[in-house]
């Protein structure tokens, strides 16, 4: 007959291998400490004064960090390198037990922020100089607007004198320096003016300070969807271009007709106008002059216009000669 004892006794494992769960769990060297753990936040003695200011008077608050976040400076004489602090005020001020944040830890985080974002804005230049290729090296900087106007030069069907040009160049000039990506721009003018080199000063301009931006002209564009097709990625493709930030379609108006052209470039554009994104054109005809009406209505609708007519620039060292 079984002993009612042992019937009262949950089965278990053979008593050679009950060590595993008997044994009392150990500390590994260098880990923290096992089981629920009390810390002690360090109080200094109230001050005796009572009309001291709460400001003046402070106790540092339990110091931690996490891992990679920016730290408190640890000679900090008013948080003692816990980047907060208490106020040492009595129970029922309005500052007791609010934990405030210790401004050499605001000082830190900005220096962090600004590291993050030169880091980015190193890399965007990089990935944005690969993309304009010769337009390498226009940045704003580099932009004249006082450069020679030998003659009178005609676009759009009107003859514009050298004044005419200067004031167009310094106009054009003043848009682009203060240009920010809360709407789209189109530039427009004869050949040679700049548009182009305007274009790429935005884009270095907002790299620098972090704006990630793409360029191309219409066709390389097209012709980079069109690509994707060979491995799938067409899609894929077309969504990187209508979600950056900024994107420059330079040369508007020179992609070749096609139905698929057409479509694409709309659909483009239109996803950019619906989602509020900004876009640079440049172009050398008028926004009217372009063939699909829905995309004339988006440009007006949502950008700012600029002529820009000046002398051909590749022109001036040849005029240079002659003279």
């Amino acid at each position: 007959m079984r002993d009612q004892n042992e019937a009262r006794d949950p089965p278990g494992p053979p008593a050679a291998d009950r060590g595993w769960f008997q044994q009392r769990p150990q500390r590994i060297a260098g880990s923290p400490p096992l089981g629920p753990q009390r810390r002690e936040m360090p109080i200094s003695p109230p001050s005796r004064s009572r009309t001291s200011s709460p400001a003046l008077t402070s106790r540092p608050a339990s110091s931690w960090s996490s891992a990679g976040a920016p730290s408190a400076d640890p000679d900090c004489s008013v948080c003692r390198g816990a980047g907060h602090y208490l106020y040492d005020v009595p129970y029922g001020h309005p500052h007791f037990g609010q934990l405030q944040r210790c401004q050499c830890l605001e000082a830190a985080q900005v220096a962090a922020r600004q590291a993050v974002l030169a880091t980015r804005a190193a890399a965007l230049t990089t990935q944005l100089q690969a993309e304009l290729g010769r337009l390498q090296h226009c940045t704003l900087e580099r932009f004249d607007p006082h450069r020679p106007l030998p003659g009178s030069v005609e676009w759009d069907g009107k003859a514009y004198t050298p004044a005419e040009q200067r004031k167009s160049l310094l106009w054009a000039y003043s848009v682009a320096r203060q240009y920010e990506p809360v709407e789209s721009l189109y530039i427009h003018g004869s050949y040679g003016s700049g548009k182009s080199h305007l274009a790429a000063g935005i884009l270095h301009s907002l790299a620098a300070r972090g704006v990630a931006g793409r360029y191309g002209s219409a066709p390389a564009l097209l012709r980079l969807v069109r690509q994707g097709f060979r491995d799938g990625s067409a899609d894929d493709r077309l969504e990187a271009l209508m979600t950056v930030p900024l994107l420059v379609i330079d040369d508007l108006g020179t992609e070749h007709e096609s139905g698929w052209s057409e479509a694409s470039l709309f659909d483009l554009i239109n996803i950019r106008y619906l989602n509020d994104r900004a876009t640079i054109f440049t172009s050398n005809d008028p926004v009217e002059a372009h063939r699909d009406e829905r995309i004339i209505t988006r440009i007006n609708g949502t950008a700012q216009i600029v002529t820009l007519v000046a002398f051909d620039h590749r022109r001036l060292g040849h005029v240079a000669e002659s003279a």
